[in-house]
């Protein structure tokens, strides 16, 4: 399997990853990031700023290297760890499947969460509108209140894929979670507790940068753009908002999609859990 041997390959390389549900902010973390690191390189090379934001973090890192005086750049990786939809895991085969993370062991992890309630309603609309056009089509076709029971993509999916994590935490050596609604909230005094855990210099000029070219407005406009028609922020529909990448980035828009009784039924599964996984995922908006 290809993505097992990119993992497995980049792991060995690597000094940092970053891990995540899918829909639970990865993209923002990334774009952030990488101009992060493209402001830096770009003052310090005279390279210009718009080349190098084209090219993904792990280039950036390894450029980066070139570049720092000790001749040491953390180098980092971003990974679903096999949650994609795509894959179409259900719940017990993961839990299965992944519950060893030894392969992490040396490496300085940060694992983002994004409450549980938000996350469904995102996956849901990511699988409807993005998947049959940009990705490997998973085969759902029933609607959201069918979609958070389902054991592929569903709540059941999602807890255990944070029991796992939950569970490892003591093989672990650097570990540390980031919240997306912390995020959201604190973007600048988050993103340079992320700089300084992952052990990038820290700039605060390119921090500033960064936080405003990756804030949820301007990367909304981004999706917009003809411009970018060909990247990963392409939209099959700019009328619906429901089939962009960066779709609302709202804490507690799950109000807006779900039934009372839907919402009921999460908090029922996600009490069971209390003292027993992150309090970020079981936060309830």
């Amino acid at each position: 399997m290809k993505q097992t041997w990119d993992l497995s390959h980049r792991i060995r390389k690597a000094t940092a990853v970053i891990v995540s549900y899918p829909k639970t902010g990865r993209t923002w973390i990334k774009y952030f990031l990488k101009y992060y690191l493209a402001y830096r390189l770009a003052s310090r090379t005279g390279t210009k700023i718009e080349v190098l934001e084209k090219l993904d973090i792990w280039d950036l890192s390894l450029m980066s290297r070139t570049v720092s005086p000790d001749r040491f750049f953390p180098l980092l990786f971003f990974t679903h760890d096999f949650s994609d939809f795509y894959l179409k895991w259900t719940a017990d085969y993961y839990e299965k499947k992944r519950a060893d993370k030894s392969e992490y062991k040396n490496l300085k992890v940060i694992l983002l969460i994004r409450n549980a309630y938000d996350t469904l309603v995102s996956g849901y609309y990511h699988i409807l509108k993005r998947t049959p056009i940009f990705e490997i089509p998973v085969g759902f076709a029933g609607n959201l209140s069918a979609f958070i029971r389902e054991p592929h993509y569903g709540l059941p999916k999602i807890l255990a894929f944070y029991k796992t994590w939950y569970n490892a935490r003591s093989v672990l050596e650097n570990f540390n979670v980031v919240s997306y609604e912390q995020l959201r909230r604190n973007p600048r005094s988050e993103f340079h507790k992320v700089v300084k855990y992952l052990e990038f210099p820290v700039d605060l000029r390119a921090l500033n940068y960064a936080v405003e070219k990756s804030s949820f407005q301007t990367m909304l406009v981004k999706q917009q753009s003809v411009a970018d028609t060909m990247g990963d922020l392409t939209v099959p529909t700019q009328q619906d908002v429901n089939s962009y990448k960066v779709r609302k980035g709202k804490i507690g828009g799950y109000r807006e999609e779900l039934g009372w009784e839907d919402v009921r039924w999460i908090s029922e599964q996600l009490s069971e859990y209390k003292g027993k996984l992150f309090p970020e995922l079981l936060y309830q908006p």
